[in-house]
């Protein structure tokens, strides 16, 4: 027979509800209005029945799961007290219907995920991607469900919690498509784990342990062994880092920072004694680190001789390098003597430290031309130091040939030599005109005007050697004298504006 509640004739009347009725029957719940049943479904399907009591009759909110969604269905006209016993009654069969079916079906779910974890079995080290988890779950289905709702439905419930209470079994999880897709990234994480670790020990394999890693390294290793890759996620997702490239580098940069401070204390005697005063931190870091390059910028007098005679000796001490294969280079042949000098009076205790080359640029240059060629190659004779001034007029005979054979040559260089070349002085000093003309002293330009300053030649030289028509201190068009006021004149702005007298 089952239970049944509704409206009564005076709810209806008084309300202007309609004739509803709600039939429970075998866990099967039946919403009839007007005598036609509007909404049938398992107790599953009813996620919720809220009333609101009024002063005689209740207002009854029952909300249904479908499969094609959520729908909501409002009816009054029932006594309070009979809206309240439905509540509680279908509230009571709900939880065993949930607790009966679960408990029922709790190993065809675990059996389903399984079955579609198996389907996704890849090859050790092989990550799964978004598409295959979809395609699996098509093909594994899942336990069938009354109307076809899905079960994280089901499984999260409103009275999920008292029925699992009673249940005889119920997955520790509330969603098996979620909890598909938490196993699967659980075999992806192990997957690129397992593929990460031996990208990472093929790249630092040539690395060698106890030495400075050149900057350059990890750039380089990336390039030739290709990371792993993660279907769907970058490697800042994954790693943290923003590249392979920039995970190698933190790595070697941690291992550098180690390695200047294990060095630091290792050598501390050899750096306090190299020269005559222990060397500062900035020249150890400079001795230590052995990148592809390494640029030191310091001032006069500040220690770099002292830097590449203790860096020299470091690298021969740590057995980076043989005595032969190190050569020192300076600008000029002073520098290289007192270079080698100094390397073989502080570090005479080294063996074969005399086969350590310090020379000029052009010396190194000189010997491996005559390496390569056979023959020691002479001096082009205007560079000859016994012709001086002969570079000079080399050069002015070079700037006339290509004067004479490129007009835009010609004007860059005449602008060059005639404006930019130009000192305009320092600021705040007075400047003493230079030229005299018309009554006037000042500056003379490219055009033959003169002016109060420098500036204001560089200025006037600009415009006209890029064709621009100007007139300095060309007189104010309009009369600006009166009984309190002199006329206007371009020469009368402050300092700060003198360069707005040259009119366009």
């Amino acid at each position: 027979m089952g239970t049944a509640w509704g409206s009564t004739r005076p709810g209806e009347l008084l309300t202007g509800s309609k004739r509803w009725e709600a039939k429970l029957k075998d866990e099967r719940l039946t919403l009839w209005l007007d005598s036609q049943p509007k909404l049938a479904g398992s107790l599953l399907q009813l996620s919720s029945l809220r009333v609101s009591s009024g002063l005689m009759w209740a207002t009854c909110h029952f909300e249904f799961q479908l499969a094609s969604g959520r729908t909501v269905r409002t009816v009054d006209g029932i006594p309070n007290e009979q809206a309240l016993e439905m509540q509680r009654a279908l509230m009571g069969a709900t939880v065993e219907a949930l607790a009966s079916f679960v408990g029922a079906n709790a190993a065809k779910l675990e059996s389903w995920i399984e079955r579609a974890l198996a389907k996704l079995q890849p090859a050790p080290g092989v990550l799964v991607g978004s598409q295959e988890i979809d395609d699996a779950l098509a093909s594994a289905r899942m336990p069938a469900t009354p109307g076809e709702i899905a079960w994280g439905h089901i499984l999260a419930h409103a009275h999920a919690r008292a029925a699992r209470k009673k249940a005889s079994a119920w997955p520790d999880w509330d969603d098996p498509v979620g909890e598909l897709t938490i196993r699967v990234q659980a075999k992806n994480e192990a997957a690129f784990k397992q593929a990460f670790d031996g990208w990472l020990a093929r790249a630092v394999a040539p690395v060698a342990r106890g030495r400075w890693i050149p900057r350059g390294m990890a750039k380089r290793l990336a390039g030739l062994h290709p990371a792993p890759e993660w279907p769907g996620r970058t490697w800042k997702q994954v790693v943290g880092d923003s590249s392979p490239h920039a995970t190698l580098k933190r790595l070697f940069d941690e291992q550098n920072d180690k390695h200047l401070s294990d060095q630091r204390q290792a050598r501390k005697h050899f750096f306090d004694t190299v020269e005559k005063n222990p060397l500062t931190d900035e020249q150890i870091h400079a001795c230590i680190c052995m990148d592809d390059s390494v640029m030191v910028v310091a001032a006069a007098g500040s220690g770099k001789t002292s830097t590449m005679v203790a860096k020299t000796g470091y690298a021969l001490h740590e057995g980076l390098a043989q005595p032969e294969q190190i050569l020192l280079l300076a600008f000029n042949r002073a520098t290289a003597d007192e270079v080698g000098e100094r390397i073989a009076d502080r570090l005479k205790g080294v063996p074969n430290v005399e086969k350590v080359r310090s020379n000029t640029f052009h010396a190194f240059g000189i010997d491996v031309i005559a390496k390569a060629t056979g023959k020691v190659p002479s001096l082009a004779p205007w560079v000859d130091p016994g012709k001086p001034g002969a570079d000079i007029r080399e050069v002015a005979e070079i700037i006339q040939r290509l004067s004479g054979q490129d007009k835009k040559f010609k004007r860059e260089w005449d602008l060059f030599r005639t404006v930019y070349a130009r000192d305009v002085g320092k600021w705040g000093q007075p400047q003493e005109p230079e030229n005299y003309q018309d009554g006037r002293r000042g500056f003379l330009t490219a055009k033959g005007d003169i002016v109060k300053s420098k500036e204001e030649r560089v200025i006037a030289d600009w415009l006209f050697y890029n064709g621009v028509n100007y007139e300095y201190e060309r007189p104010y068009e309009h009369e600006t004298a009166d009984q309190q006021h002199k006329q206007y004149v371009p020469g009368a702005l402050n300092r700060s504006m003198q360069h707005h007298r040259c009119c366009c």
